[in-house]
């Protein structure tokens, strides 16, 4: 959920700095994250920034590992610097977003998108 908060507030930085996406669908077919058909939907557009919108389109209403796997692909095809800035951004809203306890349990937000660590509390304040 934070991943794709992450994608939709810097929605603009990838329209912007990504010029082709054919590689990295190809990275996101492999994976299974988008289908054959959301490829040629994507790449059924003429404007290369409508084929990125079309992208986190997609994205935004996959499953939220789906980010995860777009960072990884963006790292591989030569836009690391488009994951770091997504990356920077969900750390931003991590740092925003309160630790939960419930009794002797603390929910931990990791660092890496949307996985959570419970750690158990054996002291008391």
């Amino acid at each position: 959920m934070m991943a794709i908060e992450a994608l939709l507030q810097k929605r603009k930085f990838v329209v912007e700095n990504i010029y082709d996406v054919s590689p990295i669908l190809d990275h996101l077919l492999s994976a299974s994250v988008i289908s054959f058909d959301q490829r040629d939907e994507i790449m059924a557009k003429e404007l290369r920034s409508k084929r990125t919108n079309e992208l986190v389109n997609i994205l935004v209403r996959s499953h939220p590992t789906a980010v995860e796997e777009f960072c990884k692909a963006l790292a591989l095809t030569g836009y690391g610097f488009v994951a770091d800035e997504l990356k920077t951004a969900l750390s931003d809203i991590d740092m925003k977003a309160p630790v939960s306890e419930q009794g002797m349990l603390k929910v931990i937000r990791c660092p890496f998108f949307v996985e959570y660590l419970v750690e158990a509390e054996c002291y008391s304040l």
